[in-house]
């Protein structure tokens, strides 16, 4: 009778066995899945078709087959609904659309012997209609301006006091021919001498070729900051 049940039994699971739904195979990383698997990298599916998921499983392991609508021969797949990480909330405040602000930064600077002859702080003719317009046309794009920074520069040659003078005399000089004003907050207007060398000369150059060699330090540039139209 024992035996009779036992071989019963054993019999019902061979039938489940053979009558049990085929489901569609669904590789996955071995290294980095977040499913449970087998030596051959197929994720492990329950009796009705679930994939077997790991205690450390996120929205983010999700894969296609396992998660949102099954791709196996089930008449009425029961994985759940893959929801994006925003999922609505009707309890919570609407959030604010942020539109990215465009900008209108730019920088102009007047370089070399075309612009500043040396030991000189006026603008040559060659440049001073030219570097106005382009300003004007740049600073025009601009809906609301943050900072406007105008610094002169001069070359090695000369005493630092001298040179500090110099290219503060350059950066007014700019700053004039452009219209633009020094204030507390959003503008300023400075020289900083020799600080900031641009250029490489020797010093066993004669002192014209050295002069000549420098010419990139002197120098004003303008920069602007803000945001566009």
């Amino acid at each position: 009778m024992f035996n009779k049940l036992t071989l019963s039994l054993l019999s019902g699971l061979v039938v489940f066995d053979a009558t049990a739904q085929t489901f569609t195979n669904v590789q996955t990383n071995r290294q980095s899945s977040a499913y449970a698997q087998d030596a051959r990298g197929t994720i492990t599916r329950s009796g009705t078709g679930l994939c077997w998921r790991t205690g450390y499983w996120s929205s983010a392991d999700a894969t296609t087959g396992c998660d949102g609508e099954l791709t196996s021969p089930l008449a009425r797949p029961t994985a759940p609904d893959l929801l994006p990480s925003t999922a609505k909330n009707t309890d919570a405040a609407p959030l604010a659309l942020v539109t990215p602000t465009s900008r209108c930064d730019f920088s102009i600077t007047l370089l070399g012997d075309i612009a500043f002859a040396f030991g000189k702080a006026q603008i040559t003719d060659k440049v001073s209609d030219r570097v106005k317009h382009d300003y004007e046309e740049r600073i025009g794009r601009c809906s609301r301006i943050e900072s406007i920074s105008v610094t002169g520069h001069t070359d090695r040659i000369g005493s630092a006091a001298n040179n500090a003078l110099l290219a503060e005399q350059r950066a007014k000089a700019m700053a004039t021919l452009l219209g633009i004003v020094a204030n507390s907050t959003t503008i300023s207007i400075a020289g900083i001498g020799s600080t900031q060398s641009t250029t490489s000369c020797p010093e066993n150059l004669t002192r014209s070729k050295l002069i000549a060699c420098l010419a990139d330090d002197r120098r004003a540039t303008i920069e602007v900051r803000g945001d566009a139209r």
